[in-house]
């Protein structure tokens, strides 16, 4: 009996993992108990007093805490999560020395704080009443800032991947606030970026955050050719925002540069990006080019941002929604699918360039599928949508678009109305569909749904767009799976 029990003993832990025993921490600036981390009435005041170990959890508490560098060394796939309080029924923890005013921010401030090791989680958790993606910073309890300084140039970024190391691995960032030194003051001095790898991030995955007003890129993975990078639910705003970098000069900036292999964008917010593109391949070069999907997402210019900047010949964007430089494998696929794109709603002597993608002549991708998007309010025959390089195009549509459909798709079509709740609003909210497009051609999961979790075609029609509208019944056969649209004869 003794031998059974050790044995089975002995497939639990096996079964269990390396986290079979791990411990929650406790992390709260002001706490005056025995400095411990044991619970909150004991925490540890500061992150330099913490001792961390791999496989455990941290629970962090509003208050401030600078800057910091995490570089606890690997240990195999064990991972260290930093994670957001939340108060009233939610997970803080334990219960011993807690109070429901300590949640709040956790604000990482002063400069860089940066991670130089693999295998960190940083999960601020979704705040109760908040919706996501969302630009609202009380929906973020973990918040890492890159202030201002006078009218020089912040250093560094305002969160540092994988400095110090060749190559690091498995990053989550989840429910996180990244702000950089501009505040969208036009003329600002500065060239930092929100998220910024120096060498190579495998297995990257951002959602759930809010990444916003950086001097240059919000996020910038720009050496090595990184695999399985991914966007997902996030607000990503006010790239470039003072339109100068550290010479006081134009910068090519971009919402997100990158060489990942394979890389997916999908249900994100990207409001006010400018200058070379919304995503590129501008970082390091020679992308590795195999999968983009990108997939379900808002672009859009809110009315602030288009009358500050009308007028400035330097503004826009110069290579489209998707701007490909010196891709190294052509061979790869790129879809675009079910995205929303409004206009930049810049003069016509301006860059207004929102094309699918540009890439760099003699360089043609062998695959590229545009279905399924929604162009609106181009009132410049200047201002490039639709179709940018060679692909298939097809099933999108382009409401009022003065120069007319951007391709030559059978089932793409153009219309004189407004399809939206508010566009104005610059809200996820305003860019819901008044009623049904044309129908969009069905693909299959995970392309199947929108932002808000809304099954495509629910309404009886596969809406284009990034919306879905919501209904309770379908009359589309069900959608095959495991099955990409190759062509559209």
């Amino acid at each position: 009996m003794t031998k059974r029990i050790l044995v089975l003993l002995m497939l639990v832990f096996v079964l269990a993992g390396t986290n079979a025993f791990a411990a929650n921490h406790y992390i709260r600036s002001g706490a005056s108990g025995a400095n411990n981390g044991t619970d909150w009435t004991n925490a540890w005041s500061s992150l330099s007093q913490v001792s961390w170990t791999r496989g455990d959890v941290y629970y962090i508490a509003a208050g401030s805490y600078g800057t910091f560098t995490f570089s606890t060394s690997t240990s195999g796939t064990s991972t260290i999560e930093i994670r957001g309080a939340i108060g009233g029924t939610g997970d803080h923890g334990t219960s011993t020395g807690w109070s429901d005013s300590f949640q709040g921010q956790a604000l990482l401030s002063g400069g860089s704080s940066q991670f130089s090791t693999s295998y960190w989680t940083i999960n601020g958790q979704a705040v109760p009443g908040c919706s996501y993606p969302s630009n609202n910073d009380a929906c973020y309890t973990i918040k890492f800032v890159n202030p201002a300084v006078g009218s020089s140039p912040a250093a560094g970024q305002a969160l540092f991947l994988c400095n110090g190391s060749g190559t690091c691995t498995n990053y989550l960032l989840e429910y996180v606030d990244v702000l950089g030194s501009n505040t969208e003051v036009k003329g600002g001095n500065f060239s930092d970026e929100g998220i910024y790898c120096y060498q190579t991030c495998n297995n990257t995955t951002i959602d759930h955050s809010y990444v916003h007003s950086a001097g240059c890129d919000t996020l910038s993975f720009n050496s090595g050719n990184a695999a399985n990078l991914v966007l997902s639910y996030d607000w990503i705003a006010y790239n470039d925002a003072g339109h100068a970098n550290i010479s006081g000069s134009f910068a090519h900036c971009q919402g997100i540069q990158h060489t990942a292999a394979t890389f997916t964008a999908k249900y994100d917010v990207w409001q006010d990006i400018q200058s070379s593109g919304v995503i590129t391949d501008a970082a390091g070069g020679n992308a590795n080019f195999t999968e983009w999907d990108i997939y379900g997402n808002l672009f859009f210019w809110d009315a602030a941002w288009i009358a500050k900047w009308r007028g400035d010949s330097w503004v826009g964007l110069d290579n489209g929604i998707i701007g490909l430089y010196s891709v190294a494998n052509t061979s790869g696929i790129l879809r675009f699918y079910n995205n929303t794109i409004t206009s930049p709603g810049l003069a016509s002597s301006q860059n207004c360039t929102t094309v699918v993608y540009e890439i760099n002549s003699p360089m043609v991708l062998a695959t590229v599928q545009a279905y399924n998007n929604i162009w609106y309010n181009f009132n410049s025959s200047e201002c490039g949508a639709g179709a940018g390089a060679a692909g298939t195009y097809d099933y999108n549509a382009y409401y009022q678009v003065s120069g007319g459909k951007g391709d030559n798709g059978a089932h793409s079509y153009s219309s004189s109305t407004n399809p939206f709740v508010n566009p104005a609003a610059s809200t996820v909210a305003g860019f819901m569909l008044t009623a049904d497009t044309n129908t969009g051609v069905q693909v299959a999961s995970p392309f199947n749904t929108d932002m808000l979790g809304t099954t495509r075609g629910s309404s009886g029609i596969w809406d284009i767009g990034a919306l879905q509208l919501s209904g309770t019944s379908s009359s589309l056969p069900p959608v095959p799976q495991n099955l990409h649209v190759v062509s559209i004869q």
